[in-house]
């Protein structure tokens, strides 16, 4: 079953990491690094908003879908959630397209965030689609949709910057347009299901109750994960804003296509079984999540620190030099994050006590803002990448201490050594090939890569870490029996 969920949702992801790389490798290229900049901020302001704002109620849409399809209430409760969006999403956009109209912002700025924010109207209320979409398991629905949106909004996007002086404000145009199309299909697909359904304002109070604390934890992990970028531009400018973005995507966003594929396939399995009541189920599964996140994360981590530099191909000259710079720390930054918030976090989810996560995040992201504003304008760049490995570490701690008083989290120790011991394998192997320093980024990147996988592989296999064998034989299983 696991297995199953795994590979329905992998064409999804692969679609994602390409296009995420895609992004980029192009946009460094086609804008400047101070455009890039400004494109960055904008995009970090909008899911600012959307978590701020909406993430509440995707987060109740997720959490109950099973309890309403269980109580045979399921038009019931998406008629309510929808209801409530329509009127709710149109009020809060409207409200802050004019905040931003009134801000004395420069023109080009203004501009850019006014698009920025007019397709969060629609994103919103795409975005609820999907998670009722993965909360019923439809991954083949949800699979075409996301990836039709992300790779059609890029696409419109990257012409739209070629053929017009738009820039920056391309890329979201692009993405408002492709959220239109996919409203003609995805609106009245929802509509049905909530055909014959009664508003009940219960659903909204539930949804409150469950969401805000997970509105504001989202919050505080994104001031976490988000908050350098804005005092980068401040303290630098914006030339360093796109150097840094650069750099902290492409280490931070390979990190988090992975986490979020097996956070896709197996969140809604593990909400489902606590809602039936079975508690080995709900271990299990969560150990095998667990595990194999750490499976999958702590090699990649490695990986990109081992190959940063051939890796800056994908940059931009503008933004190259200053970006490989930082891959290596943010790669594993970036897995103690995607821990935290895919997996640590299931603790709160699980036992509905989502308000200890925000007293979770309090130290790590007051630690991040004060080692931000004191390390920037001594040491630079290197000051924000040392305040965010910081404040990551401390923040899956607390969250993990606190987590395990809500809900008897697994903690895989021995996947952890074991799958530890492969990563040391694979770097030492990796270094022996000093015979490939010559050669240009790309081939030095493609057999750097494929030797760390193979070497990776083989220990794994060998030693059996994290189970990786068993779960290997399930899915070759499953997919010669398709």
């Amino acid at each position: 079953m696991s297995a199953n969920s795994i590979l329905s949702y992998l064409p999804v992801n692969l679609a994602t990491a390409l296009i995420s790389f895609g992004t980029i490798t192009i946009l460094t290229r086609l804008l400047t690094s101070a455009e890039f900049g400004l494109y960055a901020l904008a995009v970090i302001s909008v899911e600012f908003v959307h978590l701020a704002v909406f993430s509440w109620i995707e987060a109740a849409m997720a959490r109950f879908w099973a309890r309403a399809d269980r109580q045979n209430r399921l038009d019931d409760f998406v008629k309510s959630l929808l209801s409530f969006c329509f009127i709710y999403g149109l009020v809060m956009v409207v409200s802050v397209l004019l905040i931003v109209y009134c801000l004395p912002l420069e023109a080009r700025t203004k501009t850019v965030f006014l698009f920025a924010l007019g397709a969060l109207s629609l994103r919103n209320l795409s975005c609820l689609f999907q998670e009722s979409h993965m909360a019923a398991e439809r991954s083949k629905r949800f699979s075409m949709v996301y990836t039709s949106i992300t790779a059609g909004g890029f696409m419109i996007g990257i012409v739209l910057i070629l053929l017009t002086p738009l820039r920056e404000t391309a890329p979201f145009i692009g993405i408002l347009i492709a959220l239109s199309v996919s409203m003609f299909f995805e609106i009245p697909f929802m509509l049905k299901l909530a055909k014959g359904g009664t508003y009940d304002r219960a659903y909204i109070s539930q949804a409150a109750r469950y969401g805000v604390p997970i509105s504001l934890s989202l919050v505080l992990t994104y001031v976490l994960t988000s908050s350098d970028m804005y005092l980068v531009a401040y303290f630098l400018g914006w030339d360093a804003a796109g150097v840094y973005n650069a750099g902290y995507n492409l280490a931070n966003r390979s990190m988090d296509v992975m986490f979020v594929w097996l956070n896709m396939a197996l969140t809604p399995l593990v909400v489902k079984a606590a809602e039936n009541d079975n508690p080995d189920d709900v271990s299990r599964l969560l150990e095998t999540f667990g595990t194999g996140l750490l499976w999958i994360a702590l090699p990649m981590a490695t990986g990109l620190a081992l190959v940063a530099e051939p890796a800056g191909i994908v940059f931009g000259e503008s933004v190259r030099e200053g970006a490989i710079k930082i891959i290596p720390y943010i790669a594993f930054a970036g897995a103690a994050h995607g821990l935290l918030t895919y997996y640590v976090h299931k603790a709160f989810i699980l036992s509905e006590r989502t308000g200890a996560y925000v007293w979770a995040l309090i130290v790590p992201v007051v630690t991040n803002l004060l080692l931000n504003i004191f390390l920037i304008p001594e040491f630079g760049l290197t000051g924000a990448v040392a305040s965010t490995c910081i404040a990551y570490a401390i923040g899956l701690v607390c969250a993990y201490l606190i987590g395990r008083q809500c809900y008897p989290l697994p903690l895989p120790v021995r996947a952890f050594c074991e799958i530890s011991f492969c990563c040391l394998v694979m770097a030492v192997f990796i270094t022996q090939l000093s015979f490939v320093e010559g050669w240009p980024d790309l081939p030095r990147l493609l057999l750097k890569t494929a030797a760390g996988i193979t070497a990776y592989g083989a220990v794994s296999l060998l030693i059996n870490s994290g189970n990786c064998r068993d779960v290997a034989s399930d899915m070759y299983r499953r997919i010669r029996m398709k």
